[in-house]
């Protein structure tokens, strides 16, 4: 990730879809996520902090794999769109 005034942070997450915590690495404090598979286009995911829910997350994939759609319970509906290269088919 890169801030707003330019400074990098790089956190990774390593875990499975069963909705157990897994914690993320690269963060001085203790984060966890949970990952779940809703269905084949949906996750949710809570993300906890120190052992307490902190917020959680929908996200989803069109079926197409173009949008992605993350609606939270601590910040609005966002939505990611694909960018096509030209010599993509």
């Amino acid at each position: 990730m890169v801030g707003l005034r330019g400074g990098v942070t790089h956190w990774e997450w390593t875990g499975k879809l069963d909705g157990k915590d897994y914690p993320l690495e690269g963060i001085e404090e203790n984060v966890t996520d949970a990952y779940s598979r809703i269905d084949d286009h949906t996750y949710r995911v809570v993300l906890k902090v120190d052992g307490k829910p902190a917020t959680s997350s929908t996200i989803n994939i069109s079926a197409d794999g173009n949008t992605m759609t993350v609606t939270s319970s601590s910040s609005n509906t966002v939505v990611y769109s694909k960018r096509r290269m030209k010599n993509e088919n």
